[in-house]
């Protein structure tokens, strides 16, 4: 603050009172002027300083709300993908495939990855004619004669 804004806050606050004067000491105007002019100044940072603790507790507050929020969406996903796990686990299907169904608790992830299930017709091994079984030797000869054989060479 600019030194006249804090004569003009000392000037506010300042109430001209009349004192009796005390039995005693009494001091000259100019020294208690300076005086009430000093204390005015001390109210005058006081209130900054509250205000701005005040504001560092709402930044605190608003940070806090910002963390409560994030935790909070980082429970959802990571219950979220516990439920794609089991029903991947359940089904058979990948995790990548079922991530991209909707769902929002486990029992309607689990029902749409069965209905995706229920729509890929079962693959079953197949194992081309022809084709011998019998161990080769790792020695390049039997492997030559069996991919000569293979291949019609």
């Amino acid at each position: 603050m600019s030194e006249e804004a804090v004569q003009q806050e000392a000037a506010a606050v300042i109430d001209p009172v009349e004192v009796e004067p005390a039995e005693g000491k009494t001091f000259d105007e100019a020294y208690v002027k300076k005086l009430r002019e000093e204390a005015a100044s001390y109210r005058v940072k006081l209130k900054e300083i509250e205000d701005r603790d005040k504001s560092e507790a709402e930044k605190v507050a608003e940070r806090l709300a910002e963390l409560e929020q994030e935790n909070a969406r980082f429970k959802r996903e990571s219950e979220r993908a516990g439920w794609i796990r089991d029903a991947a686990k359940q089904t058979g299907l990948p995790v990548d495939a079922i991530e991209v169904l909707g769902g929002d608790d486990a029992e309607s992830v689990l029902a749409a990855a069965q209905r995706i299930k229920s729509l890929i017709p079962e693959q079953g091994t197949v194992i081309p004619a022809g084709v011998e079984r019998e161990a080769l030797p790792l020695n390049g000869d039997g492997i030559e004669v069996a991919l000569r054989k293979a291949l019609g060479a």
